[in-house]
């Protein structure tokens, strides 16, 4: 049996059905599945140490196809990072992109077109996110000068944006607003690649972050969305490194004050995966070698578990983003009394802001 394995965290039904397979004493026999989310996509058993990954014709490079072993032993233990999908012999087609992405490869994307709970819909052409600006070809400095832009918001520390400087476009405005801690977070992080359980410990180290962007860091968001929520300034981009974490919190919480349904917000959030997904893979590669490089051994026998921690780290994650959604509920209630009590974003100016930013309903 030929299957896709992908990289990243199951939801806990997930994980769940994936160990009650795992210990199926290494039968590929599969049960009936009746959910719509896995008649789509139908979880496999497990994953062997022996599992060889091998690129082929057609296949994104984002998946790889890898032929399971018969009867190993249970390694139920090994999936809390790692999940197998079911891979038509068909061939796939690409995914499409969405329509509010303008460049996949800057994690270029607007806000625009997301439906509201009350049936609003945002306005395209008026807030935009990405990762950095500092590597663009002339074409991409064309996409981006297209969106004439009042305001880009630089939510980096100050080292990364002067390793990574904003190009100018036109005559808009570029706010540098850190929100970040003087330490990197996520740098420190990665230096713990090398442990035993790397991803998981490094997972949990994400969503603590996550959380404490509510519980100990919401105040460097204040001038950010001061900045957002002033009609004047827009169209407006705001934007870290790679458009992921800062910017996927900016997003959500933007999002969320405009009244769009969570799972929406979530799709959004975790949209970044299929964008950034050729750039991880190429990451992977390039650490896969130095790493067998400095531990002097072959690049077969480089811990995946330190492969999976690097990839945590540079794409998103439910997990994460579902911290803060917690984090917001746990210290707060709601999102809008987040945005009252604790970002100084009054009801007066909120609605103002939704009459320039959402049509008719």
């Amino acid at each position: 049996m030929w299957v896709v394995l992908r990289h990243g965290i199951t939801p806990v039904a997930d994980r769940r059905l994936i160990h009650r397979i795992a210990g199926n004493h290494g039968t590929s026999r599969l049960p009936h599945l009746g959910t719509e989310r896995l008649q789509k996509f139908v979880l496999i058993y497990f994953i062997c140490h022996n599992t060889r990954l091998t690129r082929e014709p057609g296949i994104p490079q984002a998946q790889h196809r890898v032929r399971t072993q018969t009867n190993p032993p249970n390694y139920a233990s090994r999936l809390q990072n790692w999940y197998l999908l079911l891979l038509p012999e068909s061939p796939r087609n690409p995914p499409v992109t969405p329509e509010n992405v303008h460049l996949p490869e800057s994690n270029l994307r607007e806000l625009g077109g997301y439906q509201t709970t009350d049936g609003q819909t945002i306005k395209k052409g008026l807030l935009y996110r990405c990762g950095h600006m500092s590597e663009l070809t002339p074409e991409q400095k064309d996409i981006y000068r297209n969106l004439k832009l009042q305001t880009i918001i630089d939510l980096r520390r100050q080292d990364e944006v002067e390793e990574r400087p904003t190009p100018q476009f036109a005559e808009e405005i570029n706010k540098h607003i850190s929100v970040s801690d003087p330490d990197n977070a996520f740098a420190e992080a990665a230096a713990r690649a090398h442990e035993p359980d790397a991803a998981r410990i490094i997972l949990g180290e994400a969503v603590r972050y996550y959380t404490e962007i509510i519980t100990h860091n919401i105040h460097r968001y204040i001038p950010v969305m001061e900045y957002i929520f002033n009609p004047d300034n827009l169209p407006l981009l705001f934007h870290c490194t790679a458009g992921k974490d800062r910017t996927g919190f900016v997003a959500a919480a933007t999002l969320k004050f405009l009244d769009v349904p969570d799972e929406t917000v979530i799709e959004d959030y975790l949209l970044t995966n299929d964008l950034l997904q050729e750039r991880a893979n190429e990451r992977v590669i390039v650490w896969r070698e130095r790493l067998a490089a400095e531990r002097g051994i072959s690049q077969d026998d480089v811990d995946p578990e330190s492969l999976q921690a690097l990839r945590t780290l540079m794409l998103t994650h439910r997990d994460m983003i579902q911290a803060t959604f917690t984090a917001v509920a746990d210290n707060f209630g709601t999102w809008h009394d987040l945005r009252r009590e604790a970002l100084d974003i009054s009801d007066n100016q909120l609605e103002i802001f939704k009459s320039h930013v959402l049509t008719e309903k």
